[in-house]
């Protein structure tokens, strides 16, 4: 009678799922366990670190590279002839940059001086679309082009056109209170001569509202109204019906007296 052999342990002969450890690691510590994370994952490890290396490295030849493209492009700008077809070129080349921009708001300039009013207008119009209003440096810069190009299409005879860009300049916060506080006066001076003398009230109250106080805009303000007192708001009139406030009585003799 064949003897009964004991039914093999699985377990025994596979060792697949087992780790050799050391006696020095069986209560590994947490220095041990940091080296054991770095035998079992340091491909990975060291992939990632030459990821974010190489990424460094990138960002630095990427910001010397522009600030050596910046030095290239100025230096490209001071040999810009003077006329305004050369300014013109040298922007359009370097379209989308402040010094595009500065370019084209200088050619824009020197048309509105030879009073080609409506050539200045579309270069202005060109000018500003290199600035960036959310820059409060190149803020500046777009609000000077967008007041110019207002005020050519107003000589080229635009008069609509030009007082919509200067809406748009006196209403938006984003561009400097100066250029904003002379669109919104000049809009009160256009109301006026269309005797829109409501319409030119608002416009002086709106300034005097939104603009800070050291506006020097706001002294042309009041001269304006010191000189043209039809501006000034006038006196509330009673509706019709509305009986009028009555007089203050008259103190007595004895009350004043007292």
């Amino acid at each position: 009678m064949a003897k009964n052999t004991p039914a093999k342990d699985p377990r025994k002969g596979d060792d697949r799922n087992l780790v050799i450890v050391d006696q020095d690691f069986g209560q590994p510590d947490l220095e041990d366990r940091m080296w054991l994370f770095w035998l079992r994952n340091r491909v990975l490890i060291l992939s990632f670190l030459a990821l974010i290396i190489a990424a460094i490295l990138g960002y630095i030849a990427f910001l010397a590279g522009k600030e050596y493209s910046l030095r290239s492009l100025q230096d490209e700008y001071q040999t810009v002839g003077e006329k305004p077809d050369e300014k013109l070129f040298f922007a359009r080349a370097h379209a989308n940059t402040p010094l595009a921009g500065v370019a084209a708001l200088e050619a824009a300039d020197k048309l509105y001086e030879e009073k080609d009013y409506a050539g200045a207008a579309g270069t202005y119009a060109e000018a500003r679309k290199n600035f960036d209003v959310k820059n409060s440096f190149e803020a500046m810069f777009a609000g000077r082009a967008l007041s110019g190009e207002a005020f050519a299409r107003i000589y080229a005879g635009e008069r609509e056109k030009g007082a919509e860009l200067l809406d748009l300049l006196a209403k938006n916060p984003a561009y400097p209170n100066a250029f904003r506080g002379q669109a919104g006066y000049s809009l009160a001076l256009l109301a006026y001569e269309k005797n829109d003398l409501d319409g030119a009230r608002n416009r002086l109250d709106s300034m005097s509202r939104e603009l800070g106080g050291n506006n020097p805009w706001l002294l042309k303000v009041s001269r304006l109204l010191a000189d043209i007192p039809a501006l000034s708001k006038p006196e509330p009139v009673p509706a019709v019906g509305e009986p009028a406030p009555e007089p203050a009585p008259e103190k007595s003799a004895d009350s004043q007296a007292k």
